[in-house]
């Protein structure tokens, strides 16, 4: 599985106040690199990607947030082989997010194509795993 893995995406941080995070990240040298509107659960959301030297921080807004110290949504992690590895995680026996049970998913919220699953981490976090499509 390991081989299959590039390293680290992207940390996905879901916020309240699109414009504070913004502001709040940009104090200290975040970059946006994209922005778009999306939907949520059928209503409109803000998506902004920010970058940081090599670390990109994936922003999307939510009515609720866990607002607890150090939740952060999801990590997501880079890889080469996103069918391959989705098959290696089905036989270890993962438990994945629903979304994600039957298929691997293609995002809305990247410039570019990107598939991507999720399972939940030995704490219940989310791992993200996704890899960028070229069309």
């Amino acid at each position: 599985m390991k081989e299959r893995i590039e390293g680290l995406h992207h940390i996905g941080i879901p916020t309240k106040n699109m414009e504070a995070t913004v502001d709040f990240y940009s104090s200290f040298g975040g970059e946006v690199i994209f922005e778009k509107e999306d939907t949520h659960e059928g209503k409109p959301i803000q998506v902004v990607l920010m970058k940081f030297m090599d670390t990109v921080f994936e922003f999307y807004e939510r009515e609720q947030t866990t607002s607890n110290t150090g939740a952060i949504e999801h990590l997501a992690f880079s890889v080469n082989d996103i069918d391959g590895l989705y098959k290696i995680a089905k036989n270890i026996g993962y438990d994945f997010m629903q979304e994600c049970v039957d298929r691997v998913q293609m995002s809305t919220y990247w410039p570019n194509s990107l598939r991507w699953f999720i399972v939940y981490g030995a704490n219940g976090e989310k791992i993200e795993f996704c890899q960028s499509i070229t069309v």
